[in-house]
């Protein structure tokens, strides 16, 4: 969750001078919000000083539809208020690990699933497939949560709790698409 941090860090550059910036975000079909992230980048390279929220809101309208795009808007803010609030670092190389509980607890998972919930039954077709492929990042953090453990059954990898079927399913359903 780092809208926040790009929005701040590429104020900063500007102020100290800096006068050419590559930015370097999520470009692979399947990140979250890689659109919405190399929008928002880009926009603000043409000017720092516009607030970051308004772009990423109109954005979302646009590509999601109004209604559903105000949910979606409250995916990255209820991530990045946890965040901020839980003063919780993500190191930019390798380390990810030890964050995930911190950053996806029951509490996060759930209303993350709600909002995503709420979104696809906001949406007419065909953007509620586009929603649909848009969330598969937030299904698997439901799918592989902290509390996921595995253990080798002879030659399977079994997990415990047994994973959810049909979320699994869904999940791969959305990350085709």
């Amino acid at each position: 969750p780092n809208f926040r941090r790009i929005a701040q860090d590429l104020k900063l550059y500007l102020d100290l001078g800096i006068e050419a910036m590559f930015c370097e975000g999520s470009a692979v079909p399947g990140g979250q919000f890689e659109g919405l992230r190399q929008y928002l980048q880009a926009q603000l390279l043409w000017n720092p000083d516009v607030d970051a929220w308004s772009i990423m809101e109109a954005w979302t309208a646009g590509v999601y539809g109004a209604r559903a795009g105000g949910y979606i808007m409250d995916y990255p803010k209820l991530l990045e208020d946890h965040v901020q609030k839980n003063d919780v670092h993500v190191l930019s190389f390798g380390g990810g690990q030890e964050v995930q509980p911190q950053i996806f607890t029951p509490e996060i998972l759930k209303k993350g699933q709600e909002l995503w919930d709420k979104a696809e039954r906001a949406a007419d077709e065909p953007l509620r497939n586009r929603i649909f492929a848009a969330r598969a990042p937030e299904m698997c953090s439901r799918l592989f949560h902290p509390g996921l453990k595995y253990a080798i059954k002879g030659n399977l990898l079994k997990s415990q709790p047994a994973p959810d079927k049909k979320l699994r399913d869904r999940f791969v359903r959305a990350a085709l698409q």
